[in-house]
């Protein structure tokens, strides 16, 4: 499998997901608009990205009725832990 290539959009939402990470016992989970209003990045670039990144496999979202939530695969996890 060959190592996806990242945007720097794209590396800005992992950071901010590892940063942020999911709370499972108050089932809290960032969303596309609190990385839009914490990173500043544009809304639009931050959809297609995530959505990048959900096909490349390092993200996956989670739905809840009309909203859908962001986390880091586990995979994204270990690497951001050892890469930095």
């Amino acid at each position: 499998m060959p190592i996806p290539t990242l945007t720097r959009t794209e590396i800005s939402i992992i950071d901010y997901l590892y940063e942020n990470p999911s709370d499972k016992e108050s089932f809290s989970l960032p969303y596309a608009a609190e990385i839009v209003k914490n990173t500043g990045l544009p809304k639009g670039s931050i959809y297609r990205n995530l959505e990048s990144l959900e096909a490349k496999g390092l993200v996956k979202s989670i739905e809840r009725g009309r909203m859908k939530f962001y986390e880091l695969t586990e995979l994204t996890k270990k690497l951001k832990e050892v890469l930095g």
